[in-house]
């Protein structure tokens, strides 16, 4: 490339996508990287000639913040087909730390948190500020004595709650987001970083685990976040290395460098690594925790105080609350109540339990004397004679008298009536059933007629239970 690139940005949701930042003016996308070269197409601002220092990317609203001069403007990506309006950021109205008149307003690095809704904005001169964008307001601002006025640029770790600023002078500082006091430090390791002066980028690597900078000298630093110790150092041939960025793929870390004043000759060199352990919930738990209570300050304990009175005050209020209540609710009324309610739901049910035992025997009965009457049609079927028609002659036959037919008839209509065949009328069910438990005694009906009986005798011990339990709650 032949432009000076002064910003690096991984983009968080097209993969091997990197985007960076010129001194033109002029938004490149470059992917599809491979030994040979790379795939790329510039996007323009509107701006011509104005440098553009510092570049992030919402990856679920798909906003890009761009620092462009003294200006942060907000607009679309542009990887979306449409672009919208860009929005452009008041400029800070806090006074500028710089002792030796610098007022310039330079945005050095840009961070969205909270969905978008947020954007955090390192100056060169005037601090760390939290915008709200929808507002256009300040929310916090970091203007800490304890580190050197002119900011070169910051990084900015969520899940830790930190944010480290890279100075002009000596080093990097650890921050809690918006508090004032520096939890660690990392000097450079040789003075000619001190002495250069170069707005050189920061960024965290390893999921947080890990701190880079670039490097006047060519040689990337890499420290460890915890130990503050130096484990790395990335060789770039003696080359000014200004925009770093690291991006973290699945087990992969990635880092991408570009080298300042070549001209024509400037390249970025991208390092891959594979990142072995994935920090998990609880150690960046325990990571906050030891950020907070290193970056404690003034304001922190007026927060913490105030928290914890209020939460006082709070318990307090319960504790009255649910002891008047206690005294003055009628406790012996509302258990009358409950206690008659309760009677009242038992006494339905056991009313309910009657009804449904009556209709259950009522529909037993009535099936039972419908398959009893079944059973006697077909073991007494009717035999009906059959006549010939011209063997016999009628007036062979001896002459029969009407009193001895209809005496015949009106006795044998007699002993048919007193007398019942093999099986009889249909058995009343109390007949067949157990005086002392009630139940259908099995041996007494057919074998046609068990299921019928065995149901029978399954509703009535349910139904004896169900009315036992009604009567002990009554009882109690």
């Amino acid at each position: 490339m032949r432009i000076r690139l002064n910003a690096l940005l991984w983009h968080p949701v097209q993969k091997d996508t990197l985007i960076c930042g010129c001194e033109d003016g002029a938004v490149f996308y470059l992917s599809d990287f491979s030994p040979t070269g790379f795939a790329g197409r510039e996007i323009r601002l509107g701006v011509k000639d104005t440098p553009i220092f510092c570049l992030d990317l919402e990856p679920n609203t798909r906003q890009l913040a761009i620092g462009v001069g003294n200006e942060i403007h907000i607009t679309q990506d542009g990887c979306l087909p449409s672009c919208t309006a860009t929005t452009k950021l008041p400029h800070p109205q806090y006074k500028p730390q710089s002792d030796g008149g610098d007022c310039r307003i330079r945005p050095r690095s840009t961070h969205f948190y909270g969905r978008g809704k947020r954007l955090i904005v390192s100056y060169l001169n005037h601090g760390v500020i939290a915008w709200d964008v929808a507002s256009m307001t300040a929310l916090w601002h970091i203007r800490s004595p304890d580190i050197p006025k002119q900011i070169a640029s910051s990084a900015v770790h969520l899940d830790l709650n930190a944010i480290v600023i890279n100075t002009l002078h000596d080093g990097l500082y650890l921050f809690k987001l918006g508090s004032t006091k520096p939890v660690w430090r990392w000097f450079y390791e040789c003075d000619c970083e001190a002495e250069a002066h170069y707005p050189l980028l920061v960024s965290f690597l390893h999921d947080g685990k890990a701190i880079m900078s670039g490097s006047p000298t060519g040689s990337v630093c890499i420290w460890q976040t915890k130990s503050k110790e130096l484990y790395q150092v990335l060789p770039h041939s003696d080359d000014v290395i200004q925009a770093v960025s690291a991006t973290q793929r699945g087990a992969w870390s990635y880092v991408a460098a570009a080298s300042a004043g070549k001209g024509g000759e400037t390249y970025i060199k991208i390092w891959r690594a594979k990142h072995c352990s994935p920090r998990g919930q609880l150690a960046s738990f325990w990571d906050r925790i030891m950020i907070f209570r290193f970056s404690l300050d003034w304001s922190d304990y007026g927060r913490m105080s105030w928290t914890i009175l209020y939460g006082v005050v709070c318990v307090a209020l319960a504790c009255g609350l649910v002891r008047f209540a206690w005294r003055n609710t009628p406790w012996a009324w509302i258990a009358v109540f409950l206690i008659d309610s309760i009677g009242k739901v038992i006494d339905l049910l056991q009313q309910i339990t009657l009804f449904s035992y009556g209709c259950l025997r009522s529909l037993l009965l009535a099936l039972w004397t419908s398959v009893a009457n079944k059973q006697e049609k077909c073991q007494h079927p009717v035999h009906q004679r059959r006549w010939a028609n011209s063997s016999i002659r009628s007036d062979t036959l001896p002459p029969v008298k009407q009193e001895e037919i209809l005496p015949n008839m009106s006795s044998t209509s007699t002993k048919q009536e007193q007398s019942p065949g093999p099986t009889g009328d249909p058995i009343p069910l109390n007949h067949l059933t157990d005086p002392t438990t009630g139940k259908i005694v099995m041996g007494a009906v057919p074998h046609e007629m068990r299921i019928f009986a065995e149901a029978y005798n399954r509703m009535l011990d349910i139904l004896r239970g169900v009315e036992q339990v009604a009567k002990q709650a009554l009882e109690n």
